[in-house]
């Protein structure tokens, strides 16, 4: 179980997972852990997946697609998407009879026209929350990532832009990737857009590239803590001074540009 995140912002929600997928022998290998579904009769979602077995996972987020692809044109609310999704897990788990089914978390980034947009936690076999916070992490790397999004992204993250979330993502992805064994690869994202009711995929250079320059973030928040536990003197002035200079030259972070797969920049 590797990482996924969901956030919300203005105007929809961001959906993303690492690329690193491990075998039971130790081979590591790229993962496919985000499903995409496009505007099926005016429900578009995607769902993220961190599971100790990502085969079996597929399965059951391929037949809670395929159910809510089917069902799409009688959808009208929220709870009918949550009976969809819950009835697949059941099956599922139900299939693997007395013996354990495998550990499997969910995220799913949901739009319905007119409704908004949701993120849902989900767990066969049959939890499906949903999230009020703005913000779900799974898999391992949810213990790097969860101290950090409290401390840094709370609580005005949700009403800001989806450029601006994309690139405390990229942070909280590139220290998940940094500070756990599991967590690898390159970066697959989703835009949930509640006003056009679509998912986009997202360019993944884009959050490479973010990833790559979020070491900058770090030496901020270092030298930020060093300045404000520095007793008052000749270097608190200096070392404020330095910080402010480190936040301007931010620019490889802060200019990175989120953009869909055909080009266009998101939320713009």
């Amino acid at each position: 179980m590797t990482i996924a995140i969901g956030m919300l912002c203005h105007g929809g929600a961001i959906l993303a997972v690492d690329g690193r997928a491990t075998d039971l022998d130790g081979t590591v290998t790229r993962g496919r852990k985000l499903c995409v579904v496009n505007n099926a009769q005016g429900i578009s979602f995607g769902i993220a997946t961190a599971a100790d077995n990502l085969n079996a996972a597929e399965t059951v987020v391929r037949e809670i697609s395929t159910r809510i692809i089917g069902k799409a044109k009688t959808i009208k609310k929220w709870a009918q998407v949550e009976r969809c999704i819950k009835e697949k897990m059941t099956e599922w788990a139900r299939a693997y009879g007395q013996n354990p089914f495998p550990r499997t978390n969910l995220i799913a980034g949901i739009t319905i026209a007119g409704q908004g947009t949701r993120l849902y936690f989900c767990e066969p076999p049959n939890t499906v929350l949903p999230n009020k916070d703005g913000y779900i992490a799974v898999g391992t790397g949810a213990a790097v990532t969860d101290p950090l999004f409290t401390a840094f992204f709370t609580p005005l993250f949700a009403s800001s832009g989806p450029q601006y979330v994309c690139r405390g993502l990229c942070y909280l992805m590139y220290r998940a990737k940094k500070d756990n064994m599991y967590c690898g690869g390159p970066t697959d994202a989703v835009y949930l857009d509640t006003h056009k009711a679509s998912a986009i995929w997202l360019n993944g250079n884009d959050f490479r590239d973010a990833e790559s320059a979020s070491f900058q973030l770090d030496l901020i928040l270092q030298a930020t803590t060093t300045a404000a536990l520095t007793d008052a003197g000749p270097f608190l002035k200096n070392n404020a001074s330095g910080i402010e200079n480190l936040i301007v030259q931010c620019e490889r972070l802060r200019e990175t540009v989120f953009r869909a797969a055909g080009g266009k920049a998101i939320g713009k």
